[in-house]
């Protein structure tokens, strides 16, 4: 544990950013921008905007950094009730045509995938997520667990995993049945 960064005050954040070369014209609001989105959040907004490891490109501003925090935000409630919408089809395609080439548990089989090792990955996270759902789950989820013995067809598992893990399973699959699950969206 020792190596991890130390804590450092809102006030102590702000001088970092100032010996870096960053422009800050308005402490206050600097102070009150950090206190409720941190400088976590924010670092990656100014990513873009070094010129070496610690030092800023001149001319680098807070409140622009601030700016475009802001722009992503209302960007992302804007888009959020559409990506809702193209996350279930692209969750309900991919199972379709998973179903439909390799069987209802098809992703089971780590030779059905590119990548042997990050199938079975894949398969082995999925079991102790579902390991980690207790009674308390989702009813399909305990379901599935009672009736068929925690085995589970792909459109169920593409359900209770995150989008980042049904990306991982779509990125791991062939480039022919890519495209079946790409036709689709045609």
């Amino acid at each position: 544990m020792e190596n991890v960064k130390k804590f450092k005050t809102i006030d102590e954040q702000i001088e970092i950013l100032l010996s870096r070369g960053m422009i800050v014209p308005d402490r206050k609001l600097a102070t009150e921008t950090m206190k409720y989105i941190q400088y976590y959040r924010l670092s990656g907004y100014w990513l873009s905007f070094y010129k070496s490891k610690d030092t800023f490109r001149a001319g680098t501003d807070f409140n622009t950094i601030l700016g475009i925090y802001r722009f992503d935000r209302e960007l992302r409630a804007c888009l959020a009730p559409f990506l809702a919408h193209i996350e279930i089809a692209v969750r309900s395609i991919l199972a379709y045509k998973h179903a439909e080439e390799f069987g209802s548990t098809g992703y089971y089989k780590s030779d059905n995938f590119k990548d042997l090792q990050l199938a079975q990955k894949w398969i082995s996270d999925f079991i102790n997520e579902i390991s980690y759902k207790n009674d308390n789950a989702e009813i399909f989820i305990r379901h599935h667990k009672t009736k068929y013995n925690s085995i589970f067809p792909v459109w169920v598992a593409l359900e209770i995993v995150t989008f980042g893990k049904t990306s991982k399973l779509f990125s791991n699959t062939s480039s022919s049945f890519k495209k079946k699950v790409a036709d689709e969206f045609e």
